[in-house]
Parts: C-alpha cells; sequence; structure tokens
C-alpha cells in the first residue's frame, strides 16, 4: 500500500480513481471518495506486479482520473520511485493502522542467522529522537545475530514524545513486527535515544511486562524535568482535576514498575542537549530499590557519539548493552510469583503479567498493587491502593480447586473458580473484598476509561 495526497479546488470533485502500476504488472485502479472545497485528502492506492529481482531503484507510474458519462479523463499524472532492498538488508514496511486507518510504516534491521538457526528471533525495540524518523534510527544499527531490530514512526519525526498516539504507534508497531517476523515474545528488548531514550523510559515504565530489559539512551525523565513544565504547589479543587490527566507521563511516580524488566542506563557526560544529570537521576533513584541495572557514562561525549571498533553509532548501537539485553527474558507467567505494578491511568496501562486493575477509586491518581501467590496452594496475598475493582487471569494456574486471598485487611476462603473462563474479578466499593460477577460493558473498565485524549485512540477524524 503507498499514499497519495489530493488537494481541492473550490468545487466538490466526484468520481475521483487513482491508477498506479509497475513496469510489467497489472494496473489497479482505487476509487477515491468525493472531494470537498479547498480539502486535503490522503488516501492510500494498492501496486500489484512482479517483484524485481535486481537491487536499484523501482519506477512506480501513477494517474489520477475524473469519471464522468462512463468515460475516464486524466486530472494529472506523477511517478514515484520506489528503492529496491533484499529481504536481509534494512528496510521499510509499511501497515493500515488500526488506530485511525492511516497509512504508517516501520522500518527493520533484519537478523543475522544466530548459533541457533531452528531458534525464534528476538526484537529489540528502538525509538527515535526529535527530528528524526524511523528509516534513519535505524540505519544507524549493524545487524545482529538472532535479533530483529525494528524502529517505528511515533506518526512523524516530532511526534508525541512517545506518549498518547506515539506510544499506540510503538505497541502497535511491536505487536505487528512479532507476528510478521515471527520473534519469540520473550526476548522483546526496548531502547532509544534522546526523545527515543525518553520513549524508553515511558513505554518501559507504563508496560513492564512487555520488554525483558530496556536501555535509554541519552533520554531525559518527564515532561517536568526537561521541557520546563512546573507542578504547581497549590491548586484549586478543579486544577487538580484537570491536572490528573498527565499523571500517565509522570515517570518517577510509576517508577517502582521498572523491577519487572532489566534497566541499562546510557549517556555522554558532555550531552549538552540532553543533560546527564536527567541519567543520574534515574541512577539515584534505582539504586534505592531495583536488584537489576547497570549505568554507563561515556567520558567526553555528546548527544550523538560513535566509537572506534563499533559498526553502528555507539549511543545507541552499543555492544554492552546489547549483551545486557542477549543475557535476560520476560519470565514464563507460571515462574511470575510476584506483581509489584503501578498505574496512574488503567485505560492507558491496566495489566501486568497475571494482575489487572480494571477501575479506580480516584480516577487518574495513582493506584498500586502488591502481590504474590503460591500455586500450589492456589493462594493470593498482598495490598492495594486506590483500586476499586482488580482482576485476575488464572489461565497459567493448573490447580484448579478452591482459591484463598488475603487483600489488606480482608480474608476470603474457599472462592470457587470462574464458571466461564480463567479470568476473576474482585471489588472494593465498601469497607471489604468480595469476588464479583465481570463487569458489565456499559461500566467504567480499563477498556472504557480515562481522559478525552482516549477518544483519539478509535479513529477519530
Amino acid at each position: 500500500a503507498a499514499v497519495v495526497v489530493l488537494n481541492a479546488t473550490r468545487t466538490t470533485l466526484h468520481g475521483l480513481a487513482f491508477a498506479a502500476w509497475l513496469p510489467d504488472g497489472q494496473e489497479i485502479k482505487t476509487p477515491l471518495p468525493p472531494l470537498p472545497p479547498l480539502a486535503s485528502h490522503k488516501a492510500g492506492f494498492r501496486l500489484q506486479g512482479p517483484a524485481q529481482a535486481q537491487e536499484g531503484t523501482l519506477a512506480v507510474q501513477l494517474r489520477l482520473e475524473k469519471l464522468e458519462a462512463g468515460k475516464a479523463s486524466k486530472i494529472d499524472t506523477g511517478k514515484l520511485t520506489l528503492q529496491v532492498r533484499k529481504p536481509d538488508q534494512t528496510h521499510d514496511r509499511t501497515f493500515l493502522s488500526s488506530i485511525d486507518g492511516s497509512v504508517q510504516y516501520y522500518a527493520v534491521v533484519p537478523a543475522k542467522p544466530g548459533q541457533d538457526p531452528a531458534a525464534q528471533p528476538g526484537l529489540v525495540l528502538t525509538l527515535h529522537g526529535a527530528s528524526v524518523e524511523a528509516r534513519g534510527q535505524a540505519a544507524a544499527y549493524a545487524a545482529k545475530p538472532g535479533l530483529h531490530i525494528v524502529a517505528p514512526t511515533n506518526r512523524r519525526p516530532y511526534g508525541f514524545d512517545w506518549e498518547d498516539w506515539g506510544r499506540l504507534d510503538a505497541l502497535e508497531v511491536l505487536q505487528l513486527a512479532q507476528k510478521e517476523l515471527g520473534t519469540d515474545p520473550r526476548r522483546t528488548y526496548l531502547t532509544g535515544h534522546s526523545m527515543g531514550g525518553h520513549g524508553a523510559w515511558h513505554v518501559g515504565v507504563t508496560f513492564p511486562d512487555r520488554f525483558a530489559a530496556i536501555g535509554p539512551s541519552a533520554g531525559w525523565v518527564s515532561m517536568w524535568s526537561y521541557a520546563g513544565a512546573k507542578k504547581a504547589t497549590q491548586m484549586s479543587p478543579v486544577q487538580e482535576l484537570v491536572l490528573r490527566a498527565a499523571n500517565p507521563s509522570d515517570t518517577l511516580a510509576l517508577a517502582r514498575n521498572y523491577t519487572q524488566h532489566g534497566v541499562y542506563v546510557l549517556h555522554g557526560d558532555a550531552d549538552d542537549n540532553v543533560p546527564v544529570g536527567h541519567a543520574r537521576t534515574m541512577r539515584k533513584l534505582l539504586s534505592d530499590f531495583h536488584p537489576d541495572f547497570a549505568y554507563y557514562e561515556e567520558r567526553g561525549a555528546g548527544h550523538w557519539w560513535g566509537k572506534a571498533g563499533i559498526s553502528g553509532a555507539a549511543c545507541v548501537d552499543w555492544p554492552d548493552m546489547f549483551d545486557f539485553f542477549e543475557r535476560r527474558q520476560i519470565p514464563k507467567r507460571a515462574e511470575v510469583r510476584t506483581v509489584d505494578f503501578s498505574t496512574a491511568n488503567p485505560a492507558v496501562s491496566g495489566w501486568c503479567h497475571w494482575a489487572g486493575i480494571d477501575l479506580q477509586h480516584k480516577p487518574l491518581l495513582v493506584s498500586n498493587v502488591k502481590l504474590r501467590h503460591d500455586p500450589a496452594k492456589c493462594r493470593f496475598d498482598g495490598a492495594t491502593d486506590n483500586v476499586a475493582r482488580l482482576v485476575l487471569d488464572l489461565s497459567h494456574l493448573t490447580d484448579k480447586g478452591p482459591l484463598s486471598f488475603r487483600l489488606d485487611a480482608d480474608t476470603l476462603a474457599d472462592v470457587p473458580w470462574p464458571k466461564i473462563g480463567d479470568r476473576l474479578w474482585l471489588e472494593h466499593y465498601g469497607k471489604t473484598w468480595k469476588t464479583t460477577d465481570p463487569p458489565s460493558p456499559s461500566q467504567k473498565n480499563m477498556h472504557r476509561s480515562g481522559p478525552f485524549r482516549e477518544v483519539y485512540r478509535n479513529h477519530m477524524l
């Protein structure tokens, strides 16, 4: 699929079609919707033809037509030049986004053969910096044995700082690339540079069970620490309520989520774009509680830097960081005994391994659940904060006998297995926890919640 942008005149245009064809290929016509006066329309179209065996370029012929009285008249023509890539070369892949139906792309640095040709390759999701694009980010890496490197777009070079639509784009590309490239879901890693380093901090803390390890490079911590945004110390109740919508961006408030994966922090100590103080802040924070993190500063290095003997750009293609990644895997769900998970908005991120925060007592304030379970005894113990409804996925348990819980100050014994499926809901609306039926879709839940900005994920025009 590809895209053409049309600009209308002062009258509505009807009966438009777009024709495209490759050398030795079939001409494919794509009907277009009416184009209102003075409007622009970004339309996808399809190509069909034989694959080119030789490297080089490929010319695509384009024609815009208008159908009147059963006859097609030409409005304009054009040509699109494509670069031809072999399957083992860095290349772009387009897709139709489920977020808004637009055509997007991601770049891939294909894996080189690993030691075990039969093993599934891993995947490194790398997030680009401001003014960079996915294909430029991918070009900074050398191919790795047994690891595909995938760079999403963030919608545009500056995008959304990998928050909001940028975050959705990263997750959509991750899911799509895992399927298309056939990667091992347990060997999934996250990195990024500059704005993308912030993206690694933000996406990593928001979805802690999606990655075995993260590696922010030259990454800033949050909007408050880097962009100069100020948190008011005294606010009216209405101001406080409105500003809660920004809480999912508060990296430090969710920082304990990093315990779910390894962390490698990389920064140049002479960085004049993102000061090294951001990395040192995170090192100090992680050292208070994190059991598995590494930290490296390159002396004398600025914001973007290379190093002799490293084929890619060293500030992103850092060998020690990739070694750190390769020694870590996401644990199987049945192996996860403890979940310590926080979220400021279940509509953004509600799940971690087998525990889900489905509803908050106070919307958009940080909620936390600390749970430990003993699968041999079908027992769960733990504490919650600002959680009104909790959901547990029990599919990893082999013993489907009665369950028992000790949540906060409450004890629930001999809880039967769910009648349908493997998910169990518990609610805390009064003074005690109790089991409940699955909530009605009309009720607030992690799929139907959040501030107004959440409408943008639903094909908003």
